[in-house]
């Protein structure tokens, strides 16, 4: 990674553009802390809701094994998102709509992963 520090001198002659070294990695950490918030939870919703939808199924196929492992996963992925939501800003409501639309998404992608993991 490579970032270059610049002087108060050196900023005004590059006029507050940000140098194209900056990896993806720092231009994420670099964007407005609403939209982080919102992709953030989205993704760990998302996640979480594919997460279950494939436990749901393995459950009504009665896969023990499957359903175990799924499961930890689930439980695993549970603990993080609460820490994650119990640390936003309550007033923000960026956060509510990406942990809502995730949830939703994470549905649908979850049924499709479901059907390709376990089958019909």
């Amino acid at each position: 990674m490579n970032v270059t520090f610049s002087t108060p001198q050196q900023d005004s002659v590059n006029q507050g553009r940000v140098s194209s070294s900056l990896t993806g990695r720092t231009k994420f950490f670099n964007m407005n802390q609403n939209i982080k918030n919102f992709l953030t939870l989205f993704a760990l919703q998302m996640w979480n809701y594919s997460v279950a939808t494939i436990s749901w199924r393995s459950v009504a196929q009665a896969n023990y094994v499957s359903s175990v492992l799924i499961d930890t996963v689930y439980g695993a992925a549970a603990f993080f998102i609460i820490k994650k939501v119990a640390s936003q800003d309550d007033k923000s409501y960026w956060g509510f709509a990406g942990y809502t639309m995730g949830g939703a998404v994470g549905t649908v992608l979850g049924i499709w992963l479901s059907k390709q993991i376990l089958g019909q």
